[in-house]
Parts: C-alpha cells; sequence; structure tokens
C-alpha cells in the first residue's frame, strides 16, 4: 500500500456545496469527477468504446473497484467566507472557500498502482478547470502546493517540488508508459502560449469535448477584478462586439448556447470555453481551454439550411471572445 499526501491551495473563490447549497464545502467527489473529465478531454482514445474501457481500467466502475482512494483530511479556511457569484453585479453572494484555503488530501493506492500517473492527472486537473459553481468562469481554481509521499517523507517532498515548479507547459510534456496524451504543437506569442492538440483522424473523430486548444497568458490583472471582468464579458457575449446588430436576433435565437445557456434545438449545452487559474511561484496565469464543438452546429440550427459557413462564422466569434480574455488577463 502506497499513500501520498497533497496539500492544495485555493485560488479563487470555491463555491462548491454538498446536500446544504448555502455551505461551503470541498468536496472529494468533485475532485474525482474533474480527474475523470481532465483524462477524457486530453488522452488518445480509438473510440468512444475504448474511453469506457479506459476509465474503467483507471477509475473503476460499478462492476469494477477503483485502484485509488481519495480521502479529504483537512480544510483550513482562510478569508472571508462570502463573495459574490456574479461579481460585475455584485449579486448572489454565498459562502465559499476562499482565496488562500488549505486542503490536504490523500491519494491511496496498492503496489501494482503507479499513483504518479494519479498525481501527473490531478497537477493536469488543478490546470484546466476549477471546482463547484461557476467553475467555467474561474471560480474553484486551485493549485497544489506540497507532496509528501508517507513511504518515503525523507526524499519525497524535493522530488515533487521539481514537477510543481516547472513551467505549465511541462506538466503536458512528460510521456506516460501507461497512456499517451494526444499529441500538441506548442506556440509562443506575446505573454502567451498556446497548445494547440491534433484532432482525432477523419474516421475516429468523436463527438465529445474533448480539448482543442489550451493557451496560457501571464496575469497582469488583479484576480478579483479578473473575475469580475470575465463575468462581465459573459453577460456581454451578444453585445455588438461579438455579433454584428442586424444579426443579434437571429444568433441569439440560433446560436446562444455556444457559450452556454440553454437553446431551443438543446436542452442543456456547457460552453466550450472555460476559463480557469494556474500558478506556481514565478507568476499566475490564465488558462483559456476550448472543447471541441464542432459536432454540435447542426444541432443548433436546421439541419436543412446547415451550410458550411456556420462553423466558420461561429469560430469568428468564439476566436473574438477568446481575444477579449486575453486582453482581460493583460489589464488592457
Amino acid at each position: 500500500m502506497r499513500e501520498v499526501k497533497i496539500q492544495l491551495e485555493v485560488l479563487t473563490p470555491m463555491f462548491s456545496s454538498g446536500g446544504n447549497p448555502n455551505k461551503a464545502e470541498f468536496r472529494i467527489t468533485e475532485l474525482k469527477a474533474m480527474m475523470r473529465t481532465t483524462f477524457r478531454e486530453l488522452y488518445s482514445f480509438k473510440d468512444l468504446k475504448d474511453i469506457k474501457l479506459q476509465e474503467e481500467k483507471f477509475f473503476g466502475s460499478t462492476a469494477i473497484k477503483s485502484p485509488i482512494t481519495l480521502l479529504k483530511e483537512s480544510v483550513e479556511i482562510m478569508g472571508k467566507r462570502e463573495e459574490f457569484l456574479l461579481p460585475h453585479k455584485s449579486i448572489l453572494k454565498r459562502e465559499c472557500l476562499n482565496i488562500g484555503t488549505s486542503i490536504t488530501i490523500s491519494m491511496v493506492g496498492n503496489n501494482d498502482v503507479n499513483l504518479n500517473f494519479y498525481i501527473k492527472l490531478l497537477l493536469q486537473a488543478s490546470m484546466l478547470g476549477g471546482l463547484g459553481k461557476r467553475s467555467r468562469k474561474g471560480f474553484g481554481s486551485f493549485k497544489i502546493t506540497k507532496i509528501i509521499d508517507k513511504n518515503q517523507p525523507k526524499i519525497s517532498a524535493d522530488d515533487y517540488a521539481e514537477w510543481l515548479e516547472q513551467p505549465p507547459i511541462g506538466i503536458f510534456q512528460k510521456p506516460d508508459e501507461f497512456i499517451k496524451l494526444r499529441p500538441f504543437e506548442k506556440r509562443d506569442s506575446d505573454q502567451s502560449q498556446s497548445m494547440i492538440f491534433k484532432d482525432f483522424n477523419e474516421n475516429t473523430r468523436l463527438k465529445f469535448p474533448y480539448i482543442k486548444k489550451i493557451t496560457l497568458i501571464v496575469i497582469k490583472n488583479d484576480i478579483k477584478e479578473l473575475l469580475k471582468q470575465i463575468s462581465q464579458l459573459t453577460h456581454d457575449r451578444l453585445n455588438p462586439e461579438f455579433v454584428d446588430k442586424k444579426n443579434v436576433k437571429d444568433f441569439k435565437k440560433k446560436y446562444r448556447s455556444v457559450l452556454g445557456n440553454c437553446g431551443e434545438s438543446l436542452k442543456r449545452f456547457a460552453s466550450p470555453i472555460y476559463c480557469t487559474l494556474f500558478a506556481n511561484s514565478n507568476n499566475k496565469y490564465l488558462v483559456i481551454k476550448e472543447l471541441n464543438y464542432d459536432y454540435i452546429i447542426p444541432q443548433l440550427e436546421n439541419k436543412k439550411n446547415h451550410n458550411n459557413n456556420s462553423l466558420t462564422a461561429l469560430k469568428a466569434y468564439i476566436n473574438k471572445y477568446i481575444l477579449r480574455l486575453k486582453e482581460i488577463a493583460k489589464g488592457e
């Protein structure tokens, strides 16, 4: 049996709750789900059946016991206990786990389990997502601050410190022998870096929201001001800045779901643009994750009227939204 203790630090207010929606708490079930989602988004699969088989192997199922166990050990609350869910309007104040809150968990596996794979996956998940309400808008972000192997406490903290302080893209560049990440191309530009992931080939392209692109921008803005502006941007996403005035009515009717509202054709569609925060000792980053949404377009419009121009127009719309996110991160 091997057990690793992992310390987390909350970077942005975490509106996570259990049975009582007004009582904030850290939930291990959400963390497990987040790791599982990251696994689906990043790793390489043959088809949807292969996803199911690999998930059962790495996370268990109703028929197969999970090879690892996650346990919550302690939560040390810091700062105020309440923040606004909609900071651009200063409304819907809710209890939260605020910035600086420290959380300690344990990850336990038997001797046949490579815990390092799951630690790397958790590190990837902490960079690409958050926990609780409005996590797609930057809330609920956290970072890993320390990893201690209880079986080898004298050497593990130093060994893992290198993992935690590496440049963000380094988290994705070390191959794993058990299952491979989808290949990606790295691009650098002024104050930002991007990873563009290769699509699945035409014969096996999967219709689910896997990652298409990750962009990292060094944050120049105050974190709470950043969250406020992201919240405002979400509210303004149908303004003429993104959609021509004469087309707003038609766009709203057909495509509003693309950035995360319920639409007429779909009961629910989560935004394919996910914002989160990541930090190491050198910098804080806004991470913009763009998920695959191509397959959803025919469901958002009348299939008889579907044409190739629809996807081109939507990509242009989403690119404008992402460009504004980059400007917000840089304090512009």
